[in-house]
């Protein structure tokens, strides 16, 4: 495992942790982080019409209600897979009180 995977693995001890975006690039995360040992939850995707589904054998979930926060349980961490809507995506997490270096990682990094 590369080093910063390794850092990425470090950060998920005992988290549960999600890719929001489930188009191509979320999609192409997934298969590096499984490749390498990490399995993510799901997916997060702000489109009602793809939450429920089911892609690369994992779910497509609902973000605000998966990441909002549950008492005793350390936040998710996610991977933000989206060029065009990071910046809008890092503000949904913020607001729902996760952390930017602590529980969000850009796809970029």
């Amino acid at each position: 495992m590369n080093e910063h995977l390794s850092g990425i693995w470090q950060r998920l001890t005992g988290r549960d942790f999600y890719i929001w975006g489930a188009g191509q690039q979320g999609r192409g995360i997934a298969g590096t982080l499984r490749r390498n040992g990490l399995h993510p939850a799901g997916f997060l995707d702000s489109s009602r019409q793809l939450q429920g589904e089911v892609i690369s054998g994992l779910p497509i979930l609902d973000p605000e209600t998966t990441l909002a926060p549950r008492p005793g349980k350390e936040p998710a961490l996610v991977v933000v897979a989206s060029f065009f809507f990071e910046e809008e995506i890092v503000g949904r997490c913020l607001a729902l009180g996760l952390e930017r270096e602590r529980d969000l990682i850009s796809y970029r990094s």
